[in-house]
């Protein structure tokens, strides 16, 4: 899928992947790759994806970016869209780690700028501005991101969750920018200063109430202490997984998956010709 999605020009939205990748996972949730094949399904959803991120294109258009087949592959995306969109309950919104990736980035630069300041080892003054390393980090990010649909992080995985620990992946290969202590002492709250502000912020609030609130927030240490524990879920999922960086030869699983497919639900089959003759026979007589 994200070899097709290269493809476009202008270049389709990041949004517009993580919809398709979504819909891909969510439909092979209550369906089995042995009556629909996953090509087809793949394209189906980068197409729906497309109108549903607000970024329509034309079936022509779409189409006209597949390599081979051409005129079956119109006709199957044509007939399956509907079908794709009753399989996902018709809820085609998706909220992806894209944004909320951004957002991070920003605020890690942010509170980079404000804890080092003009330091000459500061790695935010080596040779670029704020905007080239937030631009830097947007880039890879996004690509890691693409790289763990992969994964079935979308199912189990909040997207700012997701986006987070593409962030502290990111600050891995990049120790100076001290991310895992960013997300602690700045999103988590454990910075000493913070929790002191915290508490002064809610002494002064309880001053003027004559009945005590009841506290529902977890403590900082605690919050972290949870995230900890989420970021290390989505690591674990990502270090077992088995990704694929390059598309290789066909391979016997795709043969073995192509001979045994469910014959009613393949275009090119004899038992699907017949069944939909059949179907636009009881269609003509309704009619």
């Amino acid at each position: 899928m994200k070899i097709l999605f290269d493809k476009f020009t202008p270049p389709l939205p990041n949004e517009v992947y993580g919809f398709a990748a979504t819909y891909f996972k969510r439909f092979y949730l209550n369906h089995s790759v042995m009556d629909f094949y996953p090509r087809d399904i793949m394209l189906t959803c980068l197409y729906v994806a497309c109108k549903a991120a607000d970024f329509p294109i034309g079936l022509q258009t779409f189409i006209s970016h597949i390599p081979r087949n051409q005129e079956r592959y119109s006709y199957l995306v044509l007939n399956s869209e509907l079908f794709l969109m009753e399989s996902l309950g018709y809820d085609l919104w998706v909220y992806t780690p894209y944004q909320a990736l951004t957002g991070f980035v920003i605020d890690l630069v942010a509170y980079q700028r404000r804890i080092c300041g003009a330091r000459s080892d500061s790695y935010l003054l080596e040779n670029r501005s704020d905007a080239q390393l937030v631009d830097e980090l947007c880039k890879d990010g996004v690509n890691l991101i693409n790289l763990w649909y992969q994964t079935d992080l979308c199912l189990t995985a909040h997207p700012s969750q997701f986006a987070l620990a593409v962030l502290v992946e990111l600050g891995h290969t990049r120790p100076q920018l001290d991310v895992e202590v960013f997300v602690r002492d700045e999103l988590c709250g454990c910075d000493p200063v913070q929790k002191f502000k915290q508490h002064s912020e809610e002494d002064d609030g309880d001053e003027g109430d004559i009945k005590p609130k009841k506290d529902t927030k977890c403590d900082p240490d605690t919050r972290w202490q949870e995230l900890s524990s989420r970021l290390d879920f989505i690591r674990q999922t990502v270090d077992e997984f088995q990704f694929i960086t390059e598309l290789g030869p066909v391979g016997e699983e795709e043969v073995i998956l192509d001979e045994c497919r469910n014959p009613l639900y393949n275009i090119e089959s004899d038992e699907y010709a017949q069944a939909k003759s059949k179907a636009d026979s009881l269609m003509a007589t309704l009619e």
